[in-house]
């Protein structure tokens, strides 16, 4: 039976698997105490480039250090490979699958509107393919017309994910820090912030794909599921919620908007699973426009906020609903919700033009029937602006 090590790297204690191929591996451990995990700075390590290496200082590792598994692996505290019954692959499936595969990645991201050079552009800094395709030109020359199909394509793998045989991963590690480390000596990223100095796990998400379609690697393109939300961005919404409760929204707002400028990730759908993380930001919001027009606020609702947040969804699935005019909107005058409030929740709610104009309808007829006129006049208002633009 072939040895298999399935290593998830980890800067958190989590929930470890129940099945002895998953190894957590703690990243950065030379940075931080440890945790009872596999360090990656003992024997042959960079673990102290964790902050803008990620994931790879494991492996880093794993290429210097495992000299036993035949087949191994690099997962995510909260991304695994899947099966087509959403559980975990087993070393029976990863050797099936590896038989007639040389290496198992993730399912290739497609971009709709851009290439891979510019959706990395939009998001990070573009000396980083600069100096990358100089260090490729430099190194690997032969590889230069497959870096430059992958930038101008649509299409390419995430999350650094990969399971192999142990000599395929390891001629992928040796390739792809010869390239990082040679891009490393080239650029100054002093003045990045945190989240932009994770250059080289950035990086090395668009490498991968040039490297399969280079060496022509057979691949077998998996599921990747998400565990449970980020550690950081539950940290946030935590403390977000608290400030909110003590009815400090404006706090609350400063610490998520300082948290998205160094940690956008953090907000993204793959960190945020629940969802929770966007709430808060909507609450926080609808609150501070409150607090400006004087209006009845939202943390007034309960003094607790689980009653807030479940308060705030029954506005959102009111709202959309009413786009395909069967909703009955008399909740938002029996709880008194502002303008604010529904303005922020319809900003929120991807409607097309004609339901974006049954709310707007929806929301004057019901606020005629009241004798509110003030506030059917705004909404009439609305609807009737929306038909101009169409």
């Amino acid at each position: 039976m072939k040895q298999i090590s399935i290593y998830i790297m980890a800067h958190k204690k989590f929930d470890v698997p129940e099945n002895a191929i998953y190894k957590p591996l703690q990243v950065g451990s030379a940075l931080h105490d440890k945790i009872g995990y596999i360090p990656d700075d003992s024997g042959e390590n960079i673990s102290v480039k964790n902050p803008n290496y990620n994931e790879l200082t494991g492996l880093y590792w794993m290429w210097k250090n495992d000299n036993q598994s035949d087949i191994m692996g690099l997962c995510h505290y909260r991304r695994y490979f899947l099966n087509n019954d959403n559980e975990l692959l087993g070393a029976k499936e990863i050797n099936d699958i590896l038989s007639n595969h040389d290496m198992i990645v993730s399912n290739r991201a497609v971009y709709q509107d851009m290439n891979v050079r510019e959706s990395y552009i939009e998001k990070h800094h573009a000396q980083d393919l600069t100096l990358t395709r100089a260090a490729i030109e430099k190194l690997y020359p032969e590889c230069l017309v497959d870096y430059d199909r992958v930038m101008e394509g649509n299409e390419t793998y995430f999350g650094n994910l990969m399971i192999g045989g142990s000599t395929v991963v390891k001629k992928y590690a040796e390739w792809l820090f010869g390239i990082l480390f040679e891009v490393e000596k080239n650029i100054d990223i002093t003045t990045y912030d945190d989240y932009d100095r994770r250059i080289y796990g950035f990086i090395a998400e668009r490498l991968l794909i040039v490297w399969i379609r280079h060496k022509r690697i057979n691949v077998y393109e998996c599921t990747v599921g998400l565990m449970g939300e980020k550690s950081e961005s539950r940290e946030l919404v935590d403390r977000a919620v608290l400030l909110l409760e003590q009815g400090k929204a404006q706090e609350a707002m400063m610490q998520m908007e300082d948290a998205n400028k160094r940690r956008p990730d953090l907000f993204f759908k793959d960190a945020d699973t629940t969802g929770e993380l966007k709430r808060a930001y909507m609450i926080t919001s609808i609150s501070i426009l409150e607090s400006k027009r004087g209006e009845k606020n939202i943390l007034e609702y309960a003094p607790e906020y689980a009653r807030t947040a479940m308060h705030y969804d029954t506005i959102y699935c009111l709202l959309g609903e009413a786009g395909y005019g069967n909703a009955d909107l008399k909740y938002l005058i029996q709880n008194d919700v502002s303008i604010a409030a529904i303005l922020t929740v319809m900003s929120d709610i991807e409607y097309t033009a004609a339901e974006r104009i049954n709310v707007y309808n929806s929301l004057a007829n019901m606020y005629l029937n009241e004798k509110n006129l003030d506030r059917a006049r705004i909404f009439v208002e609305f609807a009737l602006k929306q038909e101009e633009a169409q």
